[in-house]
C-alpha cells in the first residue's frame, strides 16, 4: 500500500479548515500544516488533526512556502490541497484504491471542481516524495510533470465562499522582477490584469506570453480568447474576429471560442455565420482537460442565441425549438416562458397570414 503525507501551507483559514481536514483524514497517513501568519483559529483547528504544525514567514512567495512543507513529509507520497479544498467521500474511496493499486506512477493529476459553473480541469495532486517534485512559481505555483504520468478520474472540490476580488496576486507578480518572469508568469499577471481592467497592460503581457514559443497549449488558447473579448468590447470587431480565428491553430476549437465568435457575427447581423457557429458550439464534448471554460458555452449560451437567431430570420418554429432546448440545458422558467409566449404568437399570426 502506498503511505501519502498530506502537505498544505495556511493563513487564516478557520472557516474552511476543519472541513477540509475532516474529509481527507482518514486516507492520508500522515497531515503537515504549515501557516504562514494566522491571527485567527487556524492553527488550534489543525491541532485536532495533527501535531505536525510549523511556521513560515511568509514572503510573497507560494512555491517556496509550498516545498517547505514539502520538505517535512515522510511518506512515500505526498499529496497537497488547500484550505478551502474537500474531497467527497465517494472520492475518498476511489483514493483508497488508488492506494492500493500495484502499479505505481511518479505523478497522480485529479481533476478539480473548484466552481460549479465552470468545467473541472486537471491538476498534480499526488506525487512520490523526491526532491525532484517541487512546485515553481511565486504566484499560480505548479509542479513541472516529470515521470510516468497518469491523469485519474477523481475529484477535489472547493468549497463555495464568496471572494472578492483582491489585489493580493497583482500585488506579488508587480513585485517579481521583469528578468525573473516565466513565461508562465506572463500569462497569469496578464490575466491578473485583465480581471482588475488594466486592460491597456493586459493586452500587452497577453501579446508576451503569445510571443514565446513554448508555453501551454490551453494558456494560449484562452490569451487569444480573452484578447478577442477585449477587442469586441472595443468595437473593434476585425481584430477580436482575428484572435477567435488565431485559436484554432492551436488545436481543434474550444466552445467558448466558437459561441463568441458568433456572437460577433450576430452583433454584425450574419446570422447564417452565426447559426454555422453556434450549432458547432452545440457539438462540442464537455471535457475537463480543455481549459477553464465556463459550462454554458458548451449547451445553453449556443442554443438560446440559436433560439434568438432564427427568431431575426422569422423561423418561429426553430426559434422555438432552441427555446425548449435552452430550457433543458438550464431551468430559466422566466425567461423561457417570455420566450414561448412570444413565440406561439409569431407562430399562430404565421399561420393566419
Amino acid at each position: 500500500m502506498k503511505t501519502i503525507s498530506l502537505c498544505m501551507i495556511v493563513k487564516n483559514e478557520e472557516k474552511t479548515l476543519d472541513k477540509c481536514l475532516k474529509s481527507i483524514k482518514d486516507v492520508v497517513d500522515e497531515i503537515i500544516v504549515v501557516d504562514t501568519g494566522s491571527i485567527d483559529k487556524t492553527k488550534e483547528i489543525a491541532q485536532k488533526y495533527t501535531n505536525k504544525i510549523y511556521d513560515y514567514k511568509w514572503n510573497d512567495d507560494f512555491a517556496s512556502a509550498r516545498n517547505y512543507s514539502l520538505e517535512k513529509a515522510t511518506c512515500e507520497y505526498i499529496m497537497w490541497l488547500d484550505a478551502d479544498d474537500y474531497v467527497k467521500k465517494s472520492q475518498i474511496k476511489k483514493i483508497i484504491t488508488l492506494k492500493n493499486e500495484t502499479n505505481r506512477y511518479d505523478m497522480y493529476y485529479f481533476l478539480y471542481d473548484f466552481d460549479n459553473n465552470y468545467q473541472p480541469f486537471y491538476r498534480e495532486r499526488i506525487f512520490v516524495n523526491n526532491a525532484n517534485y517541487r512546485f515553481q512559481g511565486k504566484i499560480h505555483e505548479a509542479i513541472v510533470p516529470y515521470g510516468q504520468i497518469k491523469y485519474v478520474d477523481i475529484v477535489i472540490n472547493q468549497q463555495n465562499l464568496k471572494k472578492g476580488l483582491t489585489n493580493r496576486n497583482l500585488n506579488i507578480f508587480e513585485k517579481i522582477p521583469k528578468n525573473e518572469f516565466t513565461i508562465r508568469d506572463y500569462y497569469y499577471y496578464a490575466r491578473e490584469l485583465y480581471r482588475h481592467n488594466k486592460i491597456s497592460k493586459a493586452i500587452d503581457m497577453f501579446n508576451k506570453f503569445l510571443s514565446f514559443n513554448d508555453g501551454y497549449v490551453e494558456n494560449k488558447i484562452d490569451s487569444l480568447f480573452l484578447l478577442g473579448n477585449i477587442y469586441k468590447s472595443q468595437n473593434n470587431y476585425n481584430k477580436s474576429l482575428e484572435m477567435y480565428l488565431k485559436t484554432f491553430i492551436f488545436d481543434t476549437p474550444r466552445a467558448n471560442v466558437l459561441c463568441e465568435l458568433a456572437n460577433l457575427y450576430l452583433i454584425n447581423n450574419d446570422l447564417n455565420k452565426a447559426i454555422y457557429y453556434y450549432k458547432l458550439a452545440l457539438k462540442i464534448p464537455q471535457k475537463s482537460n480543455n481549459g477553464f471554460i465556463h459550462k454554458d458555452y458548451f449547451r445553453y449560451i449556443p442554443a438560446i442565441q440559436l433560439c434568438i437567431c432564427f427568431d431575426k430570420l422569422k423561423n418561429y418554429k426553430e426559434s422555438f425549438r432552441y427555446n425548449e432546448l435552452a430550457y433543458k440545458y438550464r431551468k430559466n422558467k422566466e425567461i423561457y416562458e417570455i420566450n414561448k409566449k412570444y413565440l406561439l404568437k409569431r407562430m399562430l399570426e404565421t399561420l393566419s397570414d
